[in-house]
């Protein structure tokens, strides 16, 4: 498990070398400049992208991740049963590894279906109104 600190301190222990928020280490070393990488998509239509944040991959591998979500979806569940089950899983595992089960890091999580119609732009979207009463 390695992580970057500024030097003499035990904060902030990031475990990544991406991050899209954390601007505090940005001078040690951390980059919100993604690495990219394309895969060909023939073949691959009915593949998805699995997007976690830190949160997840503190206690689990990228393979348990992986046969986690394929297992759920290969079973029939909805991507959205998929990714609740990868939540459940996560939050016993902080809570079986962190001392009093009180903390738990954020967990944010997306599966894009990656053969699925091109989703559309954010600005061509009408703004529904709120449901919540309490929203006005």
């Amino acid at each position: 498990d390695c992580r970057i600190y500024h030097r003499g301190c035990d904060y902030p222990g990031i475990a990544v070398s991406r991050s899209l928020g954390d601007c505090g280490v940005k001078s040690i070393g951390v980059s919100a400049e993604p690495e990219i990488v394309r895969w060909p998509m023939k073949g691959n239509e009915s593949a998805y992208l699995l997007l976690c944040s830190d949160g997840v991959w503190e206690f689990l591998s990228t393979a348990q991740v992986s046969l986690l979500v394929a297992s759920a979806l290969k079973r029939g569940e909805t991507p959205l049963a998929a990714l609740q089950e990868l939540l459940e899983v996560a939050r016993a595992q902080w809570k079986c590894r962190i001392i009093g089960g009180v903390y738990c890091d954020d967990i944010s999580m997306v599966l894009v279906p990656l053969g699925a119609p091109q989703a559309p732009r954010w600005d061509s979207l009408a703004v529904l109104p709120s449901h919540n009463p309490a929203i006005a």
